[in-house]
C-alpha cells in the first residue's frame, strides 16, 4: 500500500519496502513518542534495489528513489530521504531520515549519512566514511572520518 515502483526496476530477494520509519519527537512530559508515516515510497524507473534492502516510507514527504539509481545489497535508507537520479549506493551503506542526495552521487561500501544532510550532484563518498554534515559543492570527493572534502572527483581538483 505504501510503495510505487517504476518500469523495469528489479527488487531484489529480502528487500524491505514501506515499513514506517522511527521518527519521533519528546512530549511535554519527556516521552518519546513516535509520530505517523503517512508517505509512501516512490522508486523510480529502471531503479536497482539490492538483496536485505530497507527502505523507509515517509513521515512528512514520501521517501524517493531516483531513475536508474542503484541500491547494492544491506543498505538502509531511512524515512523522507531524497535519492537523485543515477546514484549508486554500495553495499552496507545507511541514511538517516531525510538525507538528501543528488544525481550521480556515488557512495561507497558501509558509509553512513547522518539524518538530514544534503550532498550536492555527483558527489563521491569514500568507503566507510561517516557524512555528518551537508556537502553542497558538486562533485566533491568526501572521506575520512569523519569525512571531510578532499577536492573534485576523487580527490582531483578540476580546473
Amino acid at each position: 500500500d505504501h510503495v510505487v515502483v517504476g518500469r523495469d526496476a528489479p527488487i531484489l530477494d529480502g528487500a524491505r519496502l514501506g515499513d514506517p520509519g522511527l521518527g519521533s519527537a519528546v512530549d511535554p512530559q519527556g516521552r518519546r513518542r513516535l509520530f505517523p508515516h503517512f508517505e509512501r515510497v516512490r522508486i523510480a524507473d529502471r531503479a536497482v534495489i539490492g538483496t536485505n534492502t530497507v527502505i523507509q516510507r515517509g513521515a512528512l514527504n514520501p521517501t524517493t528513489i531516483g531513475e536508474r539509481t542503484h541500491i547494492s545489497a544491506n543498505c538502509m535508507i531511512g524515512h523522507n530521504c531524497r535519492i537523485g537520479a543515477n546514484v549508486h549506493l554500495a553495499a552496507g551503506a545507511v541514511l538517516g531520515g531525510s538525507a538528501k542526495l543528488g544525481d550521480w552521487c556515488f557512495i561507497g561500501l558501509g558509509c553512513c549519512i547522518r539524518d538530514g544532510v544534503e550532498l550536492a550532484q555527483g558527489v563521491t563518498v569514500g568507503m566507510n566514511a561517516t557524512v555528518a554534515r551537508s556537502c553542497l559543492e558538486p562533485n566533491a570527493t568526501l572521506m575520512a572520518q569523519p569525512a571531510r572534502e578532499l577536492g573534485g572527483m576523487f580527490g582531483a581538483k578540476r580546473g
